[in-house]
């Protein structure tokens, strides 16, 4: 899971950890199933313990051979998020890792919006130095 919050910008989405997939998840190749009962609880503590401003914004995965691109299997889960209430992410974020012989993981990100899952940038964060 992606946990974070929305920016100033409502196209803002600051993402400031994660939520790992649990100790009974289904890790394979070619599948994946997370341990969702255990994420949840976990989620509820973060949300709770932030002043309920941190919550779910989306998921992240790798396509280690493949392409950074969305797979058929990528937008219906993005569309399930989105029809879920309990979700609460109407327009969920997809992080999509891969691997490039050439330049090692690279990254791309999705935004689910109007029954498709569009590219958005992604900006490492950029702490604000504070004076002393």
């Amino acid at each position: 899971m992606l946990l974070g919050y929305e920016g100033v910008d409502p196209c803002e989405l600051v993402v400031t950890q994660t939520i790992e997939a649990g100790p009974n998840a289904v890790e394979q190749k070619e599948a994946f199933a997370p341990n969702g009962p255990w994420q949840r609880e976990e989620l509820a503590a973060v949300y709770a313990s932030s002043g309920r401003i941190t919550t779910y914004l989306g998921d992240w995965h790798s396509h280690p051979a493949g392409t950074a691109l969305p797979s058929p299997k990528d937008l219906r889960t993005a569309k399930r998020v989105a029809r879920s209430r309990a979700a609460r992410a109407s327009r969920p974020l997809t992080i999509i890792l891969m691997c490039d012989d050439e330049k090692g993981w690279l990254a791309a990100a999705y935004r689910y919006s109007r029954w498709r899952l569009r590219p958005v940038k992604l900006e490492p964060f950029k702490e604000e130095s504070t004076p002393i």
